[in-house]
């Protein structure tokens, strides 16, 4: 049991640290991310954090977090489904509300912050 919380409040600081993609909303970027989480796909899935993020947490324990991430995921049944509840955009900054609905029948809410950089929306540390 305290494994699978300190899982959920890994993948919430991933969540709140990361950052994105080439995609052309907040919301498609946050799709991207969880999609690479669940397929295991970490390179892709660090190209949606921030420089800011990058930087400061460092690729390998980008990676780390998200291999442990990865494998909570699958322990919940994989990611059946990403709801997004809410996208609001201020200037360069945005917030999407999450809810994340597992193989298992079990659900997660959060949010995730995000940056626009070079015209691309990322994932990125929470102000």
């Amino acid at each position: 049991m305290m494994k699978k919380i300190a899982s959920f409040l890994i993948l919430m600081l991933i969540i709140v640290v990361l950052v994105g993609c080439s995609s052309s909303s907040p919301s498609k970027t946050v799709n991207g991310f969880y999609n690479a989480v669940n397929n295991g796909d970490y390179k892709k899935a660090i190209s949606f954090f921030s420089s800011r993020v990058i930087q400061s947490v460092g690729i390998q324990k980008l990676q780390l977090a998200i291999q442990y991430q990865k494998q909570y995921v699958d322990s919940k049944g994989g990611i059946k489904k990403l709801n997004i509840k809410d996208e609001q955009i201020y200037d360069k900054n945005a917030l999407v509300v999450i809810e994340i609905q597992y193989g298992d029948g079990t659900s997660e809410s959060g949010n995730v912050p995000l940056v626009k950089e070079s015209g691309k929306w990322k994932i990125d540390l929470s102000k």
